[in-house]
């Protein structure tokens, strides 16, 4: 194993490689339902390391659109869109 990535839920992300270990703390959100949350936090995690974001902040976005979803009822319907995602990410200024 080169990489691993654990969520850690509401308290973030450990990634841990050869090279380095890092901690992404999740953003503070009340949430409603977690089902889904995993998928989305993959989903997200993949898309950004496709457009070249680096592996930290990969996990940054994927956590933001995992914190999205988990602040809504459902699974399909609770995940939001590329928009949504980019933006609350794009936030952190």
């Amino acid at each position: 194993v080169k990489t691993a990535i654990v969520t850690l839920g509401a308290m973030g992300t450990v990634i841990v490689t050869a090279e380095e270990k890092a901690f992404v703390p999740a953003r503070i959100v009340e949430a409603r339902d977690t089902t889904g949350a995993g998928d989305i936090f993959s989903g997200s995690f993949l898309a950004a390391l496709s457009q070249g974001y680096p592996m930290v902040e990969a996990v940054r976005y994927a956590n933001d659109a995992a914190s999205i979803s988990v602040q809504r009822l459902g699974v399909f319907e609770a995940a939001p869109t590329r928009q949504e995602a980019l933006a609350l990410y794009e936030s952190r200024g």
